[in-house]
């Protein structure tokens, strides 16, 4: 969501360095919207979302005791912290979204072929967009899937 808003940021500066009188065309349509701290608010979730994502789990790597990554048959049993309780889940569930994240997008990318959307081909035209006419539900179940939804 926060690339979103970054990259419709510079989409429309992009847009307002390609056309002169850009912002006097499409003052009502695009400004309409714009909270007047973007993209520094946007910028700043950003980064506060990169710092927790980082330091979520930050004190499993200074708990005291030895550093194992597997544990064989003879080794005594390992120490639960009173605070974190058994550091591996925590680790896992704190570091395991990022790796999981990154492939997800990156095999996206891999097996579809997309390409990311220079700024000079996006389009801030909406006036061409086709309206799309919803059906009116027939049934009940629909009807109220219409109201919840």
């Amino acid at each position: 969501m926060l690339f979103t808003y970054l990259r419709w940021y510079q989409g429309t500066v992009a847009a307002e360095k390609k056309e002169p009188n850009f912002k006097a065309k499409h003052k009502e349509d695009i400004y309409k919207n714009r909270y007047q701290l973007q993209p520094w608010i946007a910028i700043y979730a950003l980064v506060m979302c990169v710092l927790i994502l980082v330091f979520n789990g930050c004190y499993v790597f200074t708990r005291p005791g030895p550093w194992r990554v597997a544990r064989e048959l003879e080794d005594p049993p390992l120490q639960t912290d009173p605070d974190i309780g058994n550091w591996v889940p925590t680790f896992v569930s704190s570091y395991l979204a990022l790796p999981v994240f990154l492939l997800s997008v990156l095999g996206y990318k891999l097996i579809y072929r997309t390409r990311m959307v220079p700024l000079d081909e996006m389009r801030f035209d909406r006036g061409q967009v086709p309206e799309i006419h919803e059906e009116p539900p027939t049934t009940r179940w629909g009807k109220i899937l219409a109201v919840l939804f």
